[in-house]
C-alpha cells in the first residue's frame, strides 16, 4: 500500500457529516450558480452536461459553477466526472473553501460580487480570490500532447508571489486517465495539512496526496468547478461532507 493510499484512507475515516448532495440530474441551480454567459448545462438520468463556450482565446467562453453554500472545517469532495470533449488541451479546476481576498469590490463572500465575473477572466479569480486550486483532466494550451496532469496552486498571486511561485507541491504527469467518455470516480478530502486525492476509474485506484503546511491554511469558503474555454465535461453525484474538529493531519 503506498503512502498517498495510507494517508486517504486515515483521513476517509474521520467522522464526515453530509453537507450537500446532488445527483446531477436535476436543475443545477438548486444549488450552484454559474459565471460565464457562454456556457450550457444540461441533464439527463447520466447526470449534467458542463459545456464552455466554443471560442478558444475568448475569456467569456471559460465558465465557473459555485456552489451556494458555503463549507468550513475539513472537507470532502466526491463526484463521477466523464470527460465527453476530445482536445488535448486546456483545464477543468476544482476549487476549494473559496473566498475574495478582502480588499475593495472583492470581498470575502465571492457571491456578492458576481457581476464583476459575468466575463469570466481567468486572472480575476487568482489575482482576487483566497482559494486553493486543483487542476484535474488538464492539459497544456498548445501541443495538443496527449500527456495530462494534476496540479495544485493556492491563490491569490500577490506582489511577494508570482503565478509560478504559487504551485503546492509536485505536480503529477502522465496519469493515463480521463480517457474520453470513460467515467472516472474522483475523491479529494482537504484538511487543514492535506489534500489527498483518489481516483477509481482506471485500471487500478490512483492515489495522490500533497503537504499543504507550506501555504497559508484555508479552512471556509465555498467550492467550485471551472473549465476552461472549449471544455465539455460530465458530472454526476456530487457529495461534499464536512469535519469541523481539529485535523490529525
Amino acid at each position: 500500500m503506498s503512502s498517498a493510499q495510507q494517508v486517504f484512507d486515515r483521513l476517509n475515516q474521520h467522522n464526515w457529516r453530509l453537507a450537500l448532495q446532488d445527483s446531477g440530474c436535476e436543475d443545477w441551480r438548486r444549488h450552484w450558480t454559474l459565471d460565464g454567459s457562454n456556457c450550457t448545462i444540461t441533464h439527463s438520468p447520466e447526470g449534467m452536461e458542463f459545456k464552455s463556450g466554443p471560442e478558444a482565446g475568448d475569456h467569456s467562453n471559460h465558465g465557473v459553477l459555485w456552489t451556494r453554500e458555503r463549507f468550513s472545517g475539513d472537507l470532502k469532495v466526491s463526484f463521477e466526472f466523464t470527460r465527453l470533449d476530445t482536445i488535448n488541451r486546456y483545464v477543468c479546476i476544482a476549487y476549494f473553501h473559496a473566498n475574495g481576498i478582502g480588499e475593495g469590490e472583492y470581498v470575502k463572500d465571492i457571491h456578492r460580487w458576481s457581476k464583476l465575473r459575468e466575463l469570466p477572466y481567468m486572472k480575476t479569480y487568482f489575482e482576487k480570490m483566497d482559494l486553493l486550486h486543483v487542476s484535474f483532466a488538464a492539459f497544456g494550451n498548445r501541443d495538443d500532447s496527449p500527456e495530462d496532469y494534476i496540479r495544485v496552486r493556492r491563490y491569490p498571486v500577490r506582489e511577494d508571489r508570482s503565478f509560478e511561485q504559487i504551485e503546492v507541491g509536485d505536480t503529477v504527469h502522465k496519469t493515463g486517465l480521463f480517457i474520453p467518455g470513460q467515467s472516472y470516480h474522483m475523491t479529494f478530502i482537504k484538511t487543514r495539512a492535506t489534500l489527498a486525492l483518489k481516483i477509481t476509474g482506471g485500471a487500478q485506484p490512483c492515489y495522490h496526496c500533497w503537504n499543504l503546511n507550506t501555504v497559508e491554511a484555508t479552512e471556509s469558503g465555498y467550492f467550485g468547478i471551472r473549465q476552461m474555454w472549449q471544455k465539455h465535461s460530465r458530472y454526476k453525484d456530487f457529495h461534499i461532507y464536512t469535519n469541523t474538529r481539529a485535523s490529525e493531519l
